[in-house]
Formats: structure tokens, sequence, C-alpha cells
């Protein structure tokens, strides 16, 4: 094929040249930000770790707060005691995961800790 500085090229040839040259740099570009997002999601493996298990946690405590009051409305006293103490801690170790995780998550994910050399 021609080079761009032969004046014998067609049109035709320099436009070739130009697809070719400019998919090689799409291709380029994709490889770096695919290794970027990659590397961003390994970073984030933690505090999105912490935020699941705050939500599972979440989840069981509420499970506990609906049962405990179910068997005390059942038998009006003792269960309820101990399922509204169950919960109300695991709701508050659950917000406690659920922010630190929130808390990590901006340094991670913050779009200018990183270049394009990295």
């Amino acid at each position: 094929m021609a080079g761009a500085n032969d004046p014998d090229s067609t049109i035709g040839e320099l436009f070739s040249q130009a697809v070719d040259e400019g998919g090689q740099w799409v291709r380029a570009e994709l490889a770096v930000y695919r290794r970027l997002a990659i590397r961003r999601a390994l970073a984030a493996r933690l505090a999105v770790g912490l935020m699941v298990a705050g939500v599972l946690l979440a989840f069981g405590s509420a499970s506990a707060l609906m049962i405990g009051l179910a068997i005390g409305l059942a038998r009006f006293i003792g269960p309820v005691g101990g399922g509204i103490i169950t919960g109300t801690i695991g709701l508050a170790l659950a917000g406690l995961l659920i922010r630190e995780g929130i808390r990590r998550l901006p340094t991670i994910a913050a779009p200018d800790d990183e270049g394009r050399n990295a």
C-alpha cells in the first residue's frame, strides 16, 4: 500500500489507511479503559463487600424483629424484648458496615486518581 507521503496515493488508499489506523487506535483505547475498569472494580471489592454484608445483616435483623414481635404478641411478653434487642444490635451493626463501605467507595472511584499511563 502506498504511504501518505507518496504523491501517487489515491484517495481510496489514503482513506483505507486512515480507517485501519483508526481501528487500531480505537482498540488500544478500549484496552486502556478496560484495564482501568478492572483495576477499579478490584479495588472496590472491600467496600462493596462491606455494603453487601450490611444489607444482608439488615434483612436478617428486620426478620428477627418481625419474628420476635410475632412471638411476643403470641405470648404477650418475653420474646419481644429478645427480638427487639437482637434486631436493634443487628441493624446498628449493618448501619456501621454500610456507612464504612460508603465512606471507602468515593476514594476508590475518584475520576482523577489514575492516569492513562497506569
